[in-house]
């Protein structure tokens, strides 16, 4: 958890020097897979997971994409 903390400040310094303003940073640490959330100044955010080993969300979203790209013949 202190490791979603401390990247929680260095992307605010980051986005920062870059020259974009944050207006919060909002950690989610008691969820299934905790979740980083920044807020821009400018309306757009970023949420970034931090999913543990047994989280197949990776897997599942690959699994899906390669499901859209078959042709379905009837």
């Amino acid at each position: 958890m202190q490791f979603i903390y401390t990247l929680s400040k260095l992307l605010t310094r980051e986005i920062e020097n870059v020259g974009s303003n944050v207006e919060s940073c909002v950690v989610l640490h008691q969820l299934r897979v905790p979740l980083l959330i920044v807020h821009l100044k400018s309306g757009q955010s970023m949420d970034i997971q931090f999913p543990d080993e047994q989280f197949q969300a990776i897997r599942n979203t690959n699994l899906i994409r390669h499901y859209v790209q078959v042709k379905f013949v009837l």
